[in-house]
């Protein structure tokens, strides 16, 4: 009984992305284009009530204009490929699950995110009932499949792109045909693992913010003598905008916290296994044996896993009862990850940076508007 099927982001979770990329681009284009006009009007016909901008600025800010404001869907297709680019970023190696006569893994590029065996598995599922808004009906939308453990690992996979469940937006989970011919007890039920979905309060700041830079524009064409009032709420808007960078930024706190897990182990390479211990050589080609059972790592196959690695372990005290038969040495794990492992997660730090990024300079042209206004009136 051997198998393996490749996982893939929802197709829902694309969707999405690209729905707020074209909402972001048509708010960008009408902020920008208020604050332009406004600027053009009241700086240049009212000299003495302009804000002072260097002269590089002020001879652009009509070509800043024409930039960003007239090839509104070039912009919104940009928009929608950087936030496109920053989903598959989390996972660039791919993912996949594998399983055979012993246990089942999730493989997270030349990782291994989560291994179970089959022993001590158990199923559950949860069906999607999709409601239509018009005639009422209920359809069948799809189905979640999760295996799991007594010790909390679990593998989740969704069978359909638009009933994937919002905890699995954001990596790999997606797989509509995967057959598994195994009989396993009915697990409690899912569980979401609230790390890589987003957390509600860090989505409604910036649809509030959305919802505020959309009362600016109103305000520019309605009421556009109120420079003032107009650039207060720019800036508001930008503010609230702002605060989805707070997830990207937890995460990363997250994955540093993780970093420092690690921050004594030392590399060596597992090269086998006696009975329940782990055998790993060094750099100096000694060989350690330890028991990775305390560690209640995620990998429950680790006694079959080979290759680099990187142990933290405490160093035996001096004398015969260190040492172990055929010259191996018997130490205390504190902490191990695998080569691949690591790479996994330095390849999701690094698009948890980019994001951090990206938010950061989202804000940043609602902010700019909004001091605009703010020194026009002044």
């Amino acid at each position: 009984m051997r198998g393996k099927v490749a996982l893939g982001f929802p197709g829902r979770a694309y969707l999405r992305l690209v729905g707020s990329s074209v909402l972001f681009g048509a708010l960008l284009y009408l902020v920008t284009r208020g604050v332009a006009m406004a600027y053009r009007r009241w700086g240049f016909v009212n000299p003495e009530s302009a804000v002072e901008l260097p002269q590089w600025l002020v001879g652009r800010v009509h070509p800043m204009l024409v930039l960003f404001g007239s090839p509104v869907p070039v912009a919104m297709a940009v928009f929608a490929a950087v936030a496109c680019f920053l989903l598959w970023l989390r996972q660039p190696r791919g993912a996949r699950v594998e399983w055979d006569e012993e246990g089942i893994s999730e493989i997270d590029g030349e990782g291994v995110r989560t291994a179970i065996r089959w022993a001590e598995a158990r199923r559950s599922g949860m069906t999607v009932v999709v409601k239509s808004k018009r005639s009422g009906q209920r359809s069948h939308g799809g189905s979640v499949e999760q295996i799991s453990d007594a010790e909390g690992r679990r593998i989740t996979r969704s069978m359909s792109s638009w009933t994937t469940p919002l905890f699995l937006y954001r990596r790999r989970a997606e797989c509509p045909e995967m057959h598994i011919p195994k009989e396993l007890p009915p697990g409690d039920g899912i569980v979401d693992d609230g790390v890589t979905r987003h957390p509600r309060w860090a989505v409604w700041p910036m649809r509030l913010g959305y919802a505020v830079a959309g009362l600016a524009v109103y305000g520019m064409l309605e009421h556009e003598s109120d420079m003032d009032g107009n650039g207060f709420i720019l800036l508001v808007a930008g503010l609230l905008i702002g605060l989805r960078a707070l997830r990207p930024l937890a995460e990363l706190l997250r994955l540093r916290r993780t970093d420092g897990a690690f921050a004594n182990a030392a590399p060596v390479a597992l090269v086998g296994a006696d009975g329940r211990r782990l055998v790993a050589r060094t750099v100096s080609g000694e060989e350690l044996l330890f028991d990775p059972a305390p560690l209640h790592h995620d990998d429950a196959l680790l006694h079959r896993r080979r290759g680099p690695a990187f142990l933290d372990y405490t160093e035996p005290q001096q004398g015969p009862e260190g040492a172990y038969r055929g010259g191996r040495v018997t130490v205390e794990a504190h902490a191990l990850e695998l080569a691949g492992n690591r790479k996994a997660r330095r390849d999701l730090q690094r698009a948890v940076v980019a994001e951090l990024f990206v938010r950061l300079l989202v804000p940043l042209p609602f902010l700019a508007g909004g001091l605009l206004l703010l020194g026009l009136d002044g």
